[in-house]
């Protein structure tokens, strides 16, 4: 026989009471080579009036909803069983047949090659470059406007519409900190081609035998049969497992890489809050903040009020999701607030003892009588100070920088005695950083923003 008919799928409408019969206008083999669908979900419990032929139906067991969509599809399995012998006869309806199952197997790929264009056509880009190529073609004066403003606002909206996912992605691996380093590494995700059977679109995703989450779709690359899945049209991700827009036929093949840094801020404990609250240096206080945060059980906080500059501090005792749970034990003012800035916090030491005598040194001074802080700094063998701010120099391109105290070269004793706050994240000498004389260089390239403190402590 020949194929005329190129197509490879059908779709219907259900009403809540017909099971068919349903019209399969293409050539199929044995009903194992079908694909049925009902709103979204893979059913089997139908029958087919004849196989091999154009003409043939399909009839549910139990009737569609109504207004459930139904997809009716071929995937003819990538096989070959037509055994050739020397000297053997010459049936030419075997030839045939095994000639037509290749001619099926040729427009099923065709078909899901152009369901892949279709989905990276629609992508927020090409919609954008699509809308912008429109306004361009216009070729009289009210048309051209007309079209110029519509293509215009279209490929705004969906200019801000693929920042927007961009942005989403890139949060994924910034944390809440600040921009991070823009050096990934991939984690290979355990294969799952050897579960694909043409009907199956959920997997589970795992990494060495364990379940994987993804912080988002984007988060993985995916490609089947070569073909790169777009995030949400190809594929999406629900916890642990992956579902596939169509389902994977038998012997495709398949790559689930993970995008993880290699570098830079993690997790910061830089946090806001506008939860109205008590100034207090005792009781507990739970403020709704920031999630993803590094906070835990045991840490030390400060809750400052930008409008006053009062504050409280005390320990961590929970944090999950977005709420911050803190016992408080040191105060300064009791108004109540909703603007705190929350950071970490040093434990504060016990008070010596008071002083009797009216000295040069008085407690009450802090040391700011000290005619010459420096030179008692060196007599007392202490380096702490704050040093110049280095952060105006971040371009995202310079790694290394000039340390200085008062705009004079700085050479620290050691790079451990540099205390260094990128993004309100303390960095780890020889890690994040390293030293040579006056100059700091980082492992990481800083981004033009970004912030950045420095502090020479004791050494």
């Amino acid at each position: 026989m020949t194929i005329s008919v190129t197509i490879t799928s059908a779709t219907y409408t259900g009403n809540g009471s017909m099971t068919g019969p349903y019209a399969i206008p293409f050539w199929f083999g044995p009903a194992s080579d079908l694909v049925v669908t009902v709103a979204g979900s893979t059913v089997t419990a139908f029958t087919t009036s004849a196989t091999n032929t154009d003409t043939a139906s399909l009839t549910f067991t139990s009737a569609p909803a109504n207004g459930a969509a139904i997809v009716i599809k071929r995937v003819t399995p990538i096989t070959q069983s037509l055994d050739l012998t020397r000297g053997g006869d010459f049936d030419p309806t075997l030839y045939e047949a095994a000639l037509d199952r290749t001619a099926r197997i040729d427009q099923d790929i065709a078909a899901r090659v152009t369901a892949v264009e279709t989905a990276v056509a629609d992508t927020p880009e090409a919609v954008a470059a699509s809308a912008a190529a429109a306004a361009a073609s216009a070729t009289t004066a009210s048309t051209a406007a007309a079209t110029a403003t519509t293509a215009a606002t279209t490929a705004t909206t969906a200019a801000t519409a693929a920042q927007t996912a961009r942005d989403q992605t890139l949060a994924v691996f910034i944390g809440p900190s600040g921009p991070n380093t823009t050096t990934y590494e991939y984690l290979p995700l355990d294969a799952i081609a050897g579960s694909f059977n043409g009907s199956t679109t959920t997997f589970n995703l795992l990494l060495g035998g364990n379940a994987y989450t993804p912080t988002a779709a984007a988060q993985i690359l995916v490609h089947v049969n070569g073909v790169y899945q777009v995030p949400g049209a190809g594929y999406t991700v629900s916890t642990s497992t992956i579902t596939f827009a169509d389902a994977p036929y038998a012997g495709s093949s398949c790559t689930i890489l993970a995008m993880k840094t290699t570098g830079g801020v993690g997790p910061g404990y830089t946090a806001t809050s506008a939860t109205s609250l008590v100034t207090a240096g005792s009781g507990s206080k739970a403020f709704t903040t920031q999630a993803g945060l590094a906070y835990t059980v045991g840490a030390r906080i400060r809750a400052t009020s930008v409008g006053t500059s009062e504050w409280m501090e005390g320990l961590v005792t929970a944090y999950s999701g977005t709420t911050l749970t803190v016992t408080m034990d040191a105060n300064s003012g009791t108004g109540t607030h909703a603007d705190w800035n929350i950071n970490l916090a040093g434990q504060q030491g016990a008070a010596g003892p008071p002083g009797s005598g009216t000295g040069d040194m008085l407690a009450a001074n802090n040391l700011s009588d000290l005619s010459n802080k420096s030179t008692a700094r060196t007599n007392l063998g202490v380096r702490s100070a704050a040093l110049d701010s280095i952060a105006a120099s971040f371009n995202g391109s310079l790694t290394a920088f000039a340390l200085a105290v008062s705009a004079a070269a700085f050479t620290p004793r050691a790079q451990e005695s540099i205390m260094c706050v990128y993004n309100g994240v303390l960095q780890i000498p020889g890690s994040s950083f390293t030293l040579s004389g006056s100059t700091i260089t980082f492992t990481f390239t800083p981004a033009a923003g970004d912030t950045c403190s420095l502090w020479a402590v004791s050494a």
